[in-house]
């Protein structure tokens, strides 16, 4: 249902989400957006990487494999968790559109960090992190538009 909701919200905005097939590169979709200034030919579109997680609960936060974390942090694009919260119900109740920035990025290579000292690199498949997210995350409306405005932001 996360991921049904997520491509209407793309298909509503406009912007272009192409899923993974495969689910194990940490990511969900490459979204890709038009071109934002027609005047500048040299520009590439925005793109960006974004994984999608469906609750019935909205607890503020959400547990993530580190070794998906580790994929995100280390992206070459900007990368997204986008959370949603159904509440036991059929729609989407709370959107939390969560960017992989600096500071996330410090804590969850801390945490590999600190594991990989008992733990290889190649066992973090094993190993979970929770991902804060709050109402300063949480989109004002749940439509397309809004979605597309805050992933520009």
């Amino acid at each position: 249902m996360g991921e049904t909701f997520f491509e209407n919200l793309c298909a509503q905005s406009g912007i272009t989400c192409n899923g993974s097939k495969i689910d194990k590169t940490g990511w969900d979709y490459i979204v890709e957006f038009g071109f934002q200034n027609n005047d500048e030919i040299h520009e590439a579109p925005i793109c960006c990487k974004v994984q999608v997680k469906s609750t019935d609960t909205f607890g503020g936060n959400n547990q993530i494999k580190l070794s998906n974390l580790r994929r995100m942090c280390t992206e070459h694009m900007p990368t997204f968790y986008l959370f949603i919260n159904f509440n036991g119900t059929n729609d989407a109740q709370d959107v939390c559109l969560v960017h992989v920035h600096k500071e996330l990025i410090t804590e969850v290579f801390k945490k590999i960090q600190t594991i990989n000292q008992d733990t290889p690199l190649e066992s973090l498949h094993k190993k979970k992190m929770y991902i804060k997210y709050s109402g300063d995350q949480k989109l004002a409306v749940n439509t397309g538009d809004c979605l597309k405005d805050n992933m520009l932001k």
